[in-house]
């Protein structure tokens, strides 16, 4: 979530198929997942718990501060990749816009309502159930 993928290698794809292909909209189906984050222990995600303070906790637990704090960030980071992602579309088409998708999982509990909201209005205006469906957590 926090390496360069998101920021670099994904937005190049993104430019090649707008300077080839002028899209009206670029879309991403169930990502990120709505299901309770994995504890990650990899060098991007060790440095974003050292940034907040702390080391990752022992497991997925929404009553460790850690985790929530984490929670946040991950929030955040979703917000940001999405923003960069609406600009890669715009400037191919100014017509263009980018569409993600939390994706729909059957009993999914774990999305924190008002920071989806957030995050899907990143693209600005108003915006509809279908263009931030949650499957039964919206």
């Amino acid at each position: 979530m926090f390496s360069t993928y998101f920021t670099e290698q994904f937005p190049a794809i993104l430019r090649e198929i707008g300077a080839n292909y002028k899209p009206d909209a670029i879309y991403t189906n169930g990502w990120p997942c709505v299901d309770a984050f994995e504890v990650c222990h990899c060098v991007s995600c060790q440095k974003i718990y050292e940034a907040i303070g702390g080391v990752p906790p022992e497991t997925t637990d929404s009553r460790s501060v850690m985790y929530r704090r984490y929670y946040k960030v991950y929030m955040e980071r979703i917000a940001e990749v999405w923003k960069l992602w609406t600009g890669i579309a715009e400037a191919a088409n100014p017509d263009s816009t980018y569409v993600g998708n939390f994706g729909e999982r059957p009993g999914a509990t774990h999305m924190d309502v008002r920071a989806a909201e957030e995050t899907c209005e990143v693209g600005g205006g108003e915006q509809t159930d279908y263009e931030y469906s949650c499957g039964g957590c919206l």
